[in-house]
């Protein structure tokens, strides 16, 4: 009987005991549940980059290993212009830094373990797996892009490659660059022979039999996630080749450099939407001494500007504003005779015009006269309500 009574006891013990864990008791057991890191606070990353400033040339961010994220941006701010940012799962931890600031670039680690994590990145800002290779997993972000902002770019005039021609070509190498002109046969001029830190090369090939041709980039944009070179190509066919080295083949190109920002480059060709203008007049002595770019819908205005620009000297050109509208670009006052609007382009797209001006700069030892100019290029096309983006290119000769 006793040995029945404390068998009884013994289960009700083990009873007590199990409803006791069903229920979150505790027992005398020794093991440690197992646990599961945080997960990225991803919507608060995206609202933060959705609402950030000095981002619309570049907003990129990057999930590493599903612990921690990476934030590259960029912009048009004087004191802010670029930074990358190394966060833990949340925007509120940050791990490593590295940004522009009124004193200068500034790079800080918070934790010493993730400084060379945080290098490598910097340093693979042009690769899709940020330098990080197959020990980690990088999964870029759907950071929602921005409206189009454009890049200053440079050009210049050697326009002739020869031999076999790539289809486009991108750098930020100056030793990848170098290698394309001796390829080439042809040579930079001294503002473009070395890719300065923090630039670099486009570069678009006509491939076409008649090397009298030409093609051009026009402008390059950014909507904070990919860059847009957008380029014509036109026909010119000749008799004699264009090409006095002889060579036996040799493809039209232009080659401009822009601000490096290690996205993507999509190259657009434009040559369907060239506009055809009227020239009004082209100038390097107008009465204009500051820089601006006017767009014309009126008479009124149209007097007004001519005046300004012209004042009696030459009779105002007939513009008929009921059917067409005036486009014009003034330099203001020039340091020499070399600087001059040495071409101009328009095209059109749906909702927008586009205005790309060449404007000539000299290069080393090149003899300029020696007077003040002040270059303005005047066109008229058919009229339209579209918002009409001009574009400067520096064209070194």
């Amino acid at each position: 009987m006793t040995s029945n009574k404390h068998l009884l006891m013994f289960i009700s013990a083990v009873g007590l005991m199990s409803l006791l864990s069903a229920c979150g008791g505790s027992s005398n057991s020794s093991k440690t549940p197992g646990t599961s890191p945080a997960p990225v606070a991803a919507n608060e990353f995206l609202l933060l980059a959705k609402d950030t400033s000095c981002a619309n040339l570049k907003n990129r961010m990057y999930i590493i290993d599903q612990k921690q994220v990476f934030w590259d941006k960029a912009g048009n701010c004087a004191d802010a212009s670029f930074s990358q940012t190394l966060y833990g799962n949340t925007p509120q931890n940050i791990i490593c830094s590295n940004a522009d600031s009124i004193a200068g670039p500034r790079n800080s680690c918070n934790d010493a373990s993730q400084l060379n994590l945080f290098k490598t990145i910097l340093a693979n800002l042009d690769k899709a797996d940020l330098g990080l290779g197959n020990a980690h997993s990088v999964q870029a972000m759907a950071v929602a892009p921005r409206a189009s902002s454009n890049l200053t770019i440079s050009s210049f005039a050697a326009n002739l490659f020869h031999g076999n021609a790539p289809n486009n070509f991108v750098t930020n190498d100056s030793a990848a660059f170098t290698k394309l002109m001796e390829q080439g046969q042809f040579k930079a001029p001294f503002k473009l022979d070395v890719l300065a830190p923090g630039q670099m090369v486009l570069a678009s090939f006509y491939k076409t039999p008649h090397n009298c041709s030409t093609t051009q980039i026009l402008k390059v944009s950014s909507d904070s996630q990919i860059l847009t070179a957008e380029y014509f190509e036109q026909e010119r066919i000749s008799i004699a080749s264009c090409d006095t080295t002889g060579s036996q083949t040799s493809t039209p190109m232009n080659i401009v450099q822009t601000q490096r920002l290690d996205l993507p480059v999509r190259f657009l060709n434009v040559s369907s939407k060239m506009t055809a203008y009227k020239l009004v007049d082209n100038s390097n002595l107008s009465r204009i001494n500051s820089a601006r770019n006017v767009v014309v819908k009126d008479q009124q205005s149209w007097s007004s500007l001519w005046m300004e620009h012209n004042g009696d000297f030459n009779a105002m050109p007939v513009v008929d504003f009921s059917k067409d509208m005036v486009l014009a670009v003034f330099l203001g006052a020039q340091a020499s005779g070399c600087y001059g609007i040495a071409d101009f382009n328009v095209w059109q797209e749906p909702g927008a015009i586009h205005v790309a001006h060449h404007d000539s700069t000299p290069g080393i030892g090149v003899m300029c006269t020696t007077y003040v100019p002040t270059p303005a290029y005047l066109v008229s096309i058919p009229r339209s309500d579209a918002p009409v983006d001009f574009n400067a290119i520096t064209i070194y000769n």
